[in-house]
């Protein structure tokens, strides 16, 4: 053949025969303009004959053509096919389809308007648009755009329903973007547990006579709660009602007081809060520490940030997989980022790490963030990282202060 491009194909036995052959006419057409625009029209209706196939040309062949019909026009082959396949058509069905099309949980707004466009096709609207619309509001997988929408009432068009849902779409991708960003690990704190003691005087004396403080436990209207392990009274609203538990994953009690049975590898612990401050990304500082250990049988390096203030370790996500890979252990652990934006905890596990000759098994939580793994005070001490000073003895008195600091105190 003379022409280039890839020649149109049907399939006679498709379930939507109406929209096949329109896909099948519009390729036709544009071949027809394309590259066999030099051919007359009776060259267009042999390659016509040539890419319905077989199957095609035995439906042709089922015509009646009266004497009036021109076999050497398109539009003549155009409109028998047109009546033979727009009974195989089912609009009845069509519209069910589109009435049922719901935008899925990850699936780009722009991918569901375009499906819904072509759904519409086979439906014969009145007024496509509004139709679309109506699926656009009530079938979109997100409530906030679906509230915009109906708060803009009667004078919503279809048009300014799509910029408003790829607006809102671009902008909670940014946001997910910069939290995903923003998950760089670079300190650990935390938080004290208030603990919940009182104190009364009772009428007895000690050896002076006087009364003296004793702690007592809680009155008798307080008691330790079996659904979530803490002291109030029993007309208070429990803290773990409705809430559901991490271990059996029942509703009503919490984790620490479940009485399921934990499997053999499943880690069972209460509720610990990690706060962890974070940086946009890394730069060299002289008020930063860093140590290369070598981890595992294998001694891969690991590049790690000394933090004196941390009281856990910390490992990113893909640096985990890079040098181990053995299967992380569940826990109820929290770490928050910058700004208390709740981080990803995958889990924790237990690596063997050295450095000059000192080795020890320490213990990683794994974060979904993209950071420099953080070595807690703990750690450093235990690979002699660091040592402490905790105290400095030396006798100075008042006047030695004095006669060392003279031009100070003139």
């Amino acid at each position: 053949m003379e022409y280039v491009g890839k020649p149109p194909s049907i399939s006679w036995d498709s379930a939507n025969l109406d929209e096949e052959w329109k896909r099948f006419k519009e390729h036709a057409e544009l071949m027809f303009k394309g590259p066999l625009a030099g051919k007359d029209e009776a060259v267009h209706c042999n390659y016509l004959q040539i890419w319905i196939n077989e199957q095609g040309r035995g439906i042709l062949n089922t015509f009646d053509f009266a004497e009036a019909d021109d076999k050497k026009v398109l539009q003549t082959y155009y409109d028998k096919f047109d009546a033979y396949v727009k009974p195989k058509s089912n609009r009845t069905l069509a519209r069910y389809k589109f009435h049922q099309r719901t935008q899925g949980p990850h699936e780009p707004v722009e991918q569901f308007i375009t499906d819904l466009k072509l759904l519409s096709r086979d439906c014969n609207f009145k007024d496509a648009d509004e139709m679309i619309l109506d699926r656009l509001v009530f079938g979109t997988n997100d409530e906030k755009v679906r509230l915009k929408l109906i708060n803009k009432g009667s004078d919503l068009t279809l048009s300014a329903a799509v910029d408003t849902a790829r607006t809102h779409e671009v902008s909670q991708s940014t946001l997910k973007s910069i939290a995903q960003t923003a998950a760089t690990v670079h300190g650990v704190q935390a938080p004290r547990k208030p603990r919940d003691v009182r104190y009364k005087r009772d009428g007895a004396s000690g050896r002076g006579g006087g009364s003296t403080p004793r702690r007592t436990r809680p009155t008798s209207t307080y008691g330790r709660c079996g659904r979530c392990g803490r002291n109030h009274k029993q007309s208070e609203t429990c803290p773990a009602n409705g809430q559901i538990c991490r271990k059996c994953q029942k509703k009503g009690h919490f984790s620490a007081v479940c009485r399921t049975r934990a499997s053999v590898q499943e880690v069972t612990s209460t509720l610990e809060s990690f706060h962890i401050e974070t940086v946009l990304k890394e730069s060299p500082s002289d008020d930063q520490a860093f140590v290369s250990l070598s981890v595992g049988d294998r001694r891969r390096p690991l590049r790690c940030k000394l933090d004196t203030g941390a009281q856990v370790n910390v490992l990113p996500e893909k640096v985990y997989k890079q040098v181990t890979s053995q299967s992380l252990k569940r826990t109820a652990t929290r770490l928050y980022g910058y700004g208390n934006t709740p981080l990803s905890v995958l889990g924790k596990c237990v690596l063997r790490c050295a450095h000059r000759g000192k080795a020890q098994d320490l213990e990683f939580y794994v974060v979904e963030a993209d950071s420099t793994p953080v070595l807690s005070l703990k750690a450093c001490v235990a690979l002699k990282l660091i040592e402490l000073v905790l105290a400095v003895d030396k006798n100075t008195s008042a006047d030695s202060i004095l006669k060392e600091y003279s031009d100070v105190f003139e």
